[in-house]
């Protein structure tokens, strides 16, 4: 997009104001102010599983619309549609060929330098187009609308930096990328999950169906079912939306890791599945067991630091608890309303084998039905 974005810039000196901006947006009383929004899409989330009417469905295009829609909602101020049938899904399939392409030419220092001079192919002019026209539709509406792209307007409060053009459509886009496919292959695959562990699902439930008679369910009420959040948490170690994690550098100095010393200027990278998938940090660690995470974890978990889904230091995802949020509320929203199985022909190798590491994690269909419960 021709600007720096918060994840891109590994200049710390670039990256310190830009995620002073960011934080901005992401601070507990910021992040309340958009729970209503996350929750009327959640509501129609569930509208749209009910009018399956128990058949069976591939559920992943359907998480996928409604965590567009929270974040072009909260990226944009627009109501873009996907969940309605009106948006426009070319958008989106541009930023998932897109990802395919970076995960390439993102290797490649020397290509990468060439791609900012080499001229657009007429897809990617379609898009950059498209996104321009969201983002000079937000400036419009100025500061006026409590969302995340008001914070983006602002200025960073230690140096007074105010992102440039250029720069707001890149980190728009990047709230597009990494707030709604992140968030959406997390769902899909807690869905899965709890379709192949049918006694974690009844677990589920059953908390789920006691804290609902205190009233309905929402993105406040919905941080304090232990359960839930370690079905969750389980979920994000074995699926982590960022499987191979971002690429780092090593200082002026080089570095020691591991009793190895790394030079100076070289490329290193934490491998987060790698990493969380560890026995030695999780015991069983191929394993989906959601109790590691409870007061009952028998030793589940051996060093909490090795769970890093969201990253970590000083480029930990700054969107943690906004996605916390949306994937607490959706879990028990479905868990509460539905039972969920997996379609007769669904075979988990082939899944397995049809994820594809995108920089973001790039999934297949998961056939499942969501029988309601009487």
């Amino acid at each position: 997009m021709g600007g720096l974005n918060a994840i891109t810039t590994r200049d710390a000196s670039a990256h310190r104001p830009l995620r002073g901006i960011w934080e901005q947006g992401f601070k507990s009383n910021s992040i309340r102010e958009y729970s209503t929004r996350v929750e009327l899409h959640v509501d129609r989330f569930i509208r749209i599983l009910e009018q399956t009417k128990g058949k069976f469905v591939d559920c992943v295009p359907l998480v996928t619309n409604m965590t567009f829609d929270i974040m072009a909602d909260l990226s944009f101020g627009t109501d873009y549609g996907m969940q309605a049938g009106t948006g426009d899904p070319s958008y989106m399939g541009y930023l998932h060929d897109y990802l395919c392409a970076l995960s390439v030419t993102g290797s490649l220092r020397t290509l990468c330098d060439f791609m900012t001079v080499l001229p657009y192919d007429k897809a990617t002019a379609e898009y950059r187009k498209q996104g321009e026209k969201l983002l000079d539709g937000r400036i419009a509406m100025g500061k006026s609308r409590p969302d995340i792209f008001t914070h983006l307007l602002g200025e960073d409060i230690e140096t007074g930096k105010k992102l440039t053009y250029s720069e707001l459509n890149a980190n728009a886009q990047l709230l597009i990328v990494a707030g709604s496919d992140t968030t959406s292959t997390v769902l899909s695959n807690v869905f899965r999950e709890l379709s192949l562990h049918p006694d974690v699902q009844e677990k589920l439930y059953q908390e789920i169906h006691a804290a609902a008679e205190a009233g309905p369910f929402d993105c406040q009420n919905t941080k304090n079912l232990p359960y839930l959040q370690a079905v969750i948490d389980e979920t994000l170690r074995l699926w982590p939306p960022v499987p191979a994690g971002a690429q780092a550098q090593t200082g002026p100095a080089g570095a020691t890791i591991a009793g190895r010393f790394v030079p100076p200027l070289t490329a290193v990278r934490v491998h987060h599945l790698a990493l969380m998938s560890d026995d030695r940090y999780f015991p069983q660690g191929e394993r989906f067991w959601p109790e590691r995470w409870t007061e009952s974890r028998e030793d589940g978990v051996k060093d909490v630091r090795a769970f890093i889904p969201f990253s970590f230091g000083t480029h930990v995802c700054v969107g943690k608890h906004l996605a916390y949020n949306e994937l607490r509320l959706t879990v028990a929203r479905v868990s509460q309303k539905f039972k969920i199985e997996l379609g007769p022909n669904y075979d988990d190798q082939q899944y397995r084998k049809a994820c594809k590491d995108y920089f973001t994690i790039m999934i297949g269909s998961v056939e499942a039905r969501f029988v309601p419960r009487i």
